[in-house]
């Protein structure tokens, strides 16, 4: 029996398919079929099947309806089916549908760019998702709200194409079921750690403000069940019975608000939990703290947390390496061992700290510091090749240590010592060598003088390019004046206008953009040289009080002695000599051959006000 286009009427194509083939011994796969029509019946409950026209199948969009248990609906299409070879349909090639796990959701993936436009393509585009949808057993318009309008808006890009190569147009969507939410218990407060590397999240200790949500409790919610585009229902479980009591001190607060229960600290602190009970505690103690136990403590410097450790034992690093510590108060009695990182708005370590360790604080206090210090106030009794870096220095010994400050104070001051200071430095006895004093200008630069040259070099640069752009210009503008008119005659005589000409003045408006550029970088420039600047010689005037005094007036030879001034940029230095009485060094400015020229004075003596700074805090 010969094979002609079959039209056929059925509710399952695909079988209807496997009729044909059988039935003319055809292979399945060299025939296909076009959708012609179809129609819609649906009943509820015990009533007859009634049915709808295309415009009507919008009532299955109200979610009440199609959640009904009752709700039947059917199909039935009007199909031509037709040998493969007989129709080239590559529009089937650019066009594939997925799903999202629970099927409640079909996307229309469009390869536009390789669409061509006609009159007819919106329609032959739902044609083919159709039949791939009822290949896959989907029934069709069917919950498919705004896409319809968006395929027209589609096809209307692909005319102008305004379109992208890939397209995405959701087809139909069912209704997602609403989980059932069981009661659970989330730890608000550790969310301030959880951006930490995985290595650094040991510690529980986690400062909290007053006031602030710590502790969130879901509560039970019952979920809803949804259906798929297949009219199968997704069901869902019942919540789990009410199982989570949260136990919490006075310093805890409850507040409810209907889902859920925010649990709230009433002070600063840290969450502690005792026998399943949350409370909000300010003081811990430690015996000796490592990496495996704490790892990184992030208390807050400003949350009224105070760490108190005590080693156990002489033998034993109080603090081991590897730990990390941030909190507002921190007492250690004991060593504080390599890579560490201690940060405290007080500190203090009743022991030695390594030359690996790192030590941050608003005031500090250390019996013998040999690591690396930055703070506001530091005390140190014993400063061994260390680092300090603060506004208020006061040291008993220092032995080979690098100090960076504003003001500091020695008691006694030993060999190999680097110190850096912006006012005052003031020490009781000098009994070594090697010592060199730096005093320079405090500003808001990591290198001031090189800065300062860069951005002068920059500046000439600038002026020099603005010299070359403006020549350039110039040399150009009676050409272009002449090219411009010439333009304007072509554009009246309505004539074509050369390319070369659009070149030259195209070419000509970047030129006067790029002076444009570079006289507003001259600005610039020449602000920022004039702030830097003005900040230096402010802190150049503040030098000119920066003393040096050694209460004994006994020196060694060879201690170094410098004044570093930026501008104009020079430098004065002088080495000390044991036979000399010197109580106080300082800078002053003279003139010579117009010039403004620094030396260093000294003085056999020293006022009390010069060291009254020490009286405010010198215990």
């Amino acid at each position: 029996m010969g094979f002609e286009n079959i039209i056929s009427y059925t509710k399952e194509p695909l079988k209807e398919l496997s009729i044909i083939s059988q039935k003319y011994d055809l292979d399945i796969n060299l025939i296909d079929f076009k959708l012609l029509a179809f129609s819609t019946h649906y009943k509820i409950d015990n009533n007859e099947f009634q049915k709808l026209s295309d415009k009507e199948l919008n009532i299955f969009e109200n979610d009440e309806l199609f959640l009904k248990e009752s709700l039947q609906i059917e199909q039935e299409y009007k199909i031509q089916i037709y040998k493969k070879d007989q129709i080239k349909d590559e529009l089937d090639k650019n066009i594939t549908l997925s799903s999202n796990k629970n099927l409640t959701k079909i996307i229309a993936q469009i390869n536009a760019k390789k669409i061509t436009y006609n009159d007819n393509l919106a329609i032959q585009i739902l044609q083919s998702i159709y039949k791939k949808m009822l290949k896959l057993n989907f029934l069709i318009g069917i919950r498919t709200f705004d896409f319809k309008k968006n395929l027209m808006t589609l096809a209307n890009k692909i005319k102008t194409h305004n379109v992208n190569s890939i397209f995405q147009l959701e087809i139909c969507k069912g209704i997602e079921p609403i989980y059932s939410q069981d009661e659970s218990l989330i730890e608000i407060y550790k969310d301030k750690i959880k951006n930490l590397p995985q290595e650094a999240k040991v510690s529980g200790i986690i400062g909290v403000d007053e006031n602030e949500i710590i502790l969130r409790l879901n509560k039970t919610k019952k979920g809803k069940e949804g259906r798929d585009l297949k009219l199968r229902f997704l069901r869902v479980m019942e919540p789990k019975e009410k199982q989570i009591n949260v136990n919490h001190s006075e310093n805890i607060k409850a507040n409810d608000n209907g889902d859920f229960i925010d649990y709230i600290s009433l002070k600063k602190g840290y969450v502690g939990k005792i026998q399943d009970k949350y409370d909000i505690e300010n003081i811990i103690d430690y015996q000796n703290v490592d990496f495996r136990q704490v790892g990184y403590i992030k208390a807050g410097l400003d949350k009224d947390v105070q760490i108190n450790i005590k080693s156990s034992s002489e033998l034993k690093d109080a603090v081991n390496s590897g730990v990390r510590i941030e909190c507002e108060k921190l007492n250690i009695e004991g060593n504080v061992a390599q890579n560490t990182i201690l940060e405290a708005s007080y500190l203090n370590i009743k022991g030695n700290t390594h030359n690996k360790s790192k030590l941050y604080a608003k005031n500090a206090c250390i019996k013998t510091h040999r690591g690396n210090l930055i703070a506001e106030d530091a005390q140190i009794e014993l400063l061994e090749s260390g680092f300090v870096k603060a506004k208020n220095v006061k040291i008993d010994k220092c032995l080979g240590g690098t100090i960076e400050a504003e003001n500091i104070y020695i008691k006694e001051l030993t060999n190999n010592n680097l110190i850096t200071f912006f006012s005052n430095i003031v020490f009781d006895t000098e009994k070594g060598t090697n010592n060199k004093f730096l005093a320079k200008a405090k500003i808001d630069y990591e290198d001031p003088i090189k800065e300062f040259d860069e951005l002068n070099i920059k500046k000439q640069k600038n002026e020099q390019a603005i010299i070359d752009c403006e020549k350039l210009i110039n040399s150009s503008k009676k050409d272009i004046d002449i090219i411009k008119t010439k333009i304007e005659q072509l554009k009246e005589n309505k004539q074509e206008i050369p390319q070369k000409y659009l070149q030259i003045t195209n070419q000509f408006q970047e030129h006067l953009k790029e002076l444009e550029i570079l006289k507003q970088e001259e600005e610039n420039l020449k602000s920022s040289i004039e702030n830097m600047q003005n900040q230096i010689l402010l802190a150049q005037e503040k030098l000119l009080n920066a003393k040096i005094i050694n209460k004994s007036g006994i020196w060694s030879d060879l201690d170094e002695i410098k004044y570093e001034f930026i501008i104009p940029k020079q430098s004065a230095i002088l080495s000390t000599k044991a036979n000399e009485n010197v109580k106080t060094f300082y800078v002053e400015k003279f003139e010579e051959n117009n010039e403004i020229k620094i030396k260093i004075i000294k003085l056999d003596k020293y006022e009390e006000k010069d060291i009254e700074w020490l009286s405010q805090s010198k215990e």
